[in-house]
């Protein structure tokens, strides 16, 4: 079978399924709307491991060159997309009125959690799949980022 460099690999498995396995709608949900929606080529698969969450393996040989995941643009989460929202939209021009312009990064945020409510019927596999909460280091307190220093040995 052909390799796809694993940090390929990775980066769809989170883009396809972001959470650890035990926090996923069944795979074969998500893997089942992904090759729906054309994203996730017949030749990948997805795959639940209790060690590492979440993968993508391969399902078949993969020819060199073959298209393996597309992102279409309607299915893409962007600041453009929260703006035209309409239960989103409203409130970041509100917010601009009174104060600077909304960040994109915060509208893609603020539509993101408004989706987790009110999933818009095309993403909502994916907004499904999504993790309740994220353990990264930009939360963690002082004595946590501590252990992350060098050891003098």
């Amino acid at each position: 079978r052909s390799q796809m460099p694993r940090l390929r690999l990775l980066a769809l498995a989170s883009l396809l399924a972001p959470c650890p396995a035990d926090e996923l709608p069944p795979a074969e949900a998500i893997e089942a709307w992904a090759h729906e929606q054309g994203l996730l080529s017949r030749s990948l698969r997805l795959s639940d491991s209790t060690e590492t969450g979440v993968g993508v393996v391969a399902a078949a040989d993969i020819p060199a060159g073959a298209l393996l995941v597309r992102s279409p643009a309607p299915l893409c989460v962007t600041a453009a997309r929260a703006r035209a929202d309409p239960g989103v939209g409203p409130l970041l021009l509100r917010a601009e009125a009174t104060g600077p312009a909304v960040d994109d990064n915060v509208a893609m945020a603020a539509f993101l959690m408004r989706a987790v409510d009110v999933p818009p019927p095309e993403l909502a596999p994916w907004i499904r799949a999504l993790p309740a909460s994220f353990d990264l280091p930009l939360t963690w307190s002082e004595p946590e980022l501590l252990q992350l220093q060098a050891s003098p040995a």
